[in-house]
């Protein structure tokens, strides 16, 4: 292999990990606002979302719906798996947005609930 295409292939690598960092500090901002807009005094005592970590290694994301505009909302299950650690599952139903996916994926999954929210899906 020539330099060149090493290269160019690190450049890509480095692109896609910089926009992927922006692309999850923004999802995460926009969740915080999210959240906090649905803070009333009551919704957070009951309800609210959970970050937690998965043991094959991973993530899992979970949003109470009950008692926001999405309480009734559905999104049929996703999923989408490219290699053993790049992986993405979501579901909305029952009052509950739900996504797992792989150790690099959290950014993926909250960038799912933010367009499910924003009713892009």
């Amino acid at each position: 292999m020539g330099g060149e295409p090493a290269h160019a292939a690190e450049s890509s690598r480095a692109r896609r990990a910089a926009t992927l960092r922006r692309v999850s500090v923004t999802a995460l901002s926009e969740l915080q606002a999210w959240f906090e807009s649905h803070c009333d005094g009551d919704w957070e005592h009951q309800y609210g979302l959970s970050i937690e970590s998965l043991d094959n290694p991973g993530w899992s994301l979970r949003v109470d719906l009950t008692g926001t505009e999405l309480a009734d909302a559905t999104l049929e299950p996703r999923e989408e798996r490219n290699a053993p650690d790049d992986w993405l599952y979501s579901a909305a139903r029952d009052g509950t947005f739900r996504a797992a996916g792989g150790p690099r994926n959290l950014g993926e999954m909250i960038d799912v609930f933010l367009r499910f929210a924003r009713g892009e899906l």
